[in-house]
């Protein structure tokens, strides 16, 4: 799927919410606010007894499905047959709501779980109403969702360097950065000193491509490497076609002993 899409049902309580993640996606070009009757979302965020609806439905779940929020749900019941390997899901409701009670959310949790869905539920402090805490915690859940849901093999990686410090990075929206930072010691010398990759590019060779493009840019600069990063070591012992690059006679001061 090229092109990603948040689905917004629900009924008025829930305007703010879908307000505030609207909000976050000006000038994102992965995602587009669906409208009801379209199908196939890969995220839906659903309220009230459009949630409840939505729940019913999942005996066969749109195509594409990959992230669930359900605000509120007031008599949920998942199909028995329901088959959702994968399926991140977060429930959100409120402490003190009738139509919400803990066993009613708990028994909906465990039945997600049960179908092979990755569930979370938050309880706001409140009752019916969508608090401003909870739209905080659904628009941080949508935003980490928005770098999930990219093919991160499309995203393009990018190079900073200023004051002698330099990154490559690759960002996908939502925030979710994955980085390869180094220091420069001189015009023909770099320490790979830190590799980062969030949880949202994990097991997508996200780090390596990092890795891949600093070698290939040092190559054309005629820059040596000293992989200090356990990850940028680990793969340097990996590939002995790369022992060109090393610089071996650069020895980095240990920290002193407390």
């Amino acid at each position: 799927m090229s092109a990603r899409t948040i689905k917004l049902v629900g009924d008025a309580p829930a305007a703010r919410a879908f307000v505030a993640i609207e909000r976050t996606l000006d000038g994102a070009d992965d995602l587009r606010i669906a409208g009801d009757t379209e199908t196939g979302a890969a995220m839906i965020v659903a309220h009230g007894a459009r949630a409840d609806a939505l729940i019913v439905a999942l005996a066969e779940p749109p195509a594409g499905l990959s992230h669930l929020a359900l605000l509120h749900p007031r008599d949920p019941h998942l199909p028995a047959s329901a088959a959702l390997d994968g399926l991140s899901v977060l429930i959100t409701a409120g402490a003190t709501d009738p139509e919400t009670p803990a066993d009613r959310i708990g028994t909906l949790a465990d039945a997600f779980d049960a179908a092979g869905a990755n569930t979370e539920v938050h309880w706001n402090r409140g009752g019916g109403e969508i608090t401003d805490e909870e739209i905080t915690r659904l628009t941080l859940w949508v935003n980490a969702a928005r770098g999930a849901m990219v093919d991160v093999a499309s995203l393009p990686i990018a190079r900073e360097e200023y004051d002698g410090k330099g990154r490559y990075l690759i960002a996908a929206p939502g925030g979710a950065t994955a980085e390869m930072s180094y220091s420069r010691v001189n015009d023909g010398l770099i320490i790979i000193d830190h590799t980062e990759v969030p949880d949202a590019f994990r097991g997508t060779g996200t780090g390596r491509r990092l890795l891949d493009q600093l070698i290939a840019d040092a190559r054309a600069a005629n820059t040596r490497i000293v992989p200090l990063c356990p990850f940028a070591k680990a793969q340097f012992d990996r590939h002995p076609e790369w022992v060109d690059l090393l610089e071996t006679r650069v020895r980095v001061k240990p920290k002193p002993e407390r």
